[in-house]
């Protein structure tokens, strides 16, 4: 029959081959609909981007998703960044 190791290399390869196929979609998309609403920042090349993001999940979630590295800081943003209508749609 098969060895143990040959066995824990199996299942550790169909391991990553899982990971890897499901790309975003070991994203978490689960938020609660609490308004504790955060101001992220992000930097796009020279430009600073400030969207208001209705809680922290849902930044998270936009950053897991497009792999963003968005800073975040608690309240909504003094000015909100013209295209945020279409990030936090997306």
């Amino acid at each position: 029959m098969f060895s143990t190791p040959v066995i824990c290399s199996l299942l550790l390869i169909c391991s990553l081959y899982t990971t890897a196929a499901m790309g975003n979609a070991g994203c978490s998309q689960v938020c609660t609909r609490e308004y504790e609403p955060v101001c992220g920042t992000l930097k796009s090349g020279d430009k600073l981007m400030h969207c208001s993001f209705p809680n922290k999940c849902l930044l998270n979630v936009r950053k897991c998703k497009h792999h963003e590295d968005w800073s975040m800081k608690p309240g909504v943003c003094f000015k909100d960044t013209k295209n945020c209508r279409t990030i936090l749609t997306d």
